[in-house]
């Protein structure tokens, strides 16, 4: 957490895709709950949903929440911190979720009300990335995700632009890189 000096416990989960093993993560956090008192902090895969609108099944309709995982927080009293961004931080072929957060107990909360957290652009992984802010200044640009702008189409320069800023030498991923880079800056 940038600029704030204050101390918390954080524990980064990781949930076994198989459910019958992911029920020792809900009973672990739920005997740690039951100890701590200080500031706390959660985050991680936790291969779970807690609402069927966070998950989008083959079919593209939402899924189901898992109802251990709903339980555990329950015991355990964590909060959702909530997000920006992607509603979903997993992705595999048509199927996406929201795996991936941060929870926190409401001491947590307390200490630390202008908390956020954000979905960054997903690069090189199934996963999205999840940042956590104290709320003292804004994402860097460089965190929000590339958009093309469909008004550059009408600029009078754009062409120009992307045949001096286009790089066919290189492959396809670092030449996309590398334009959105320049494209950025350009607009």
């Amino acid at each position: 957490m940038d600029g704030n000096s204050s101390s918390f416990l954080f524990t980064a989960v990781y949930g076994c895709p198989k459910e019958s093993w992911r029920r020792y993560l809900w009973r672990n956090l739920e005997a740690l709950a039951e100890t701590i008192k200080e500031p706390w902090l959660v985050a991680g895969d936790f291969n779970a949903v807690l609402e069927g609108a966070e998950r989008r099944t083959r079919s593209g309709r939402p899924g189901q929440a898992n109802s251990l995982f709903v339980d555990c927080l329950l015991k355990t009293n964590l909060l959702d911190v909530g997000f920006a961004g992607c509603t979903f931080t997993w992705k595999s072929g048509i199927q996406r979720a929201r795996l991936d957060r941060f929870l926190c107990n409401s001491v947590w909360c307390t200490q630390f009300p202008e908390a956020s957290v954000l979905h960054l652009p997903r690069v090189g992984s199934n996963h999205c990335p999840i940042l956590i802010r104290n709320g003292s200044s804004p994402p860097p640009i460089a965190n929000c995700p590339f958009r093309f702008q469909a008004a550059w189409l009408t600029h009078q320069d754009f062409p120009q632009f992307v045949s001096e800023n286009w790089n066919n030498s290189m492959d396809l991923y670092d030449s996309v890189q590398e334009f959105t880079t320049r494209a950025r800056k350009w607009n």
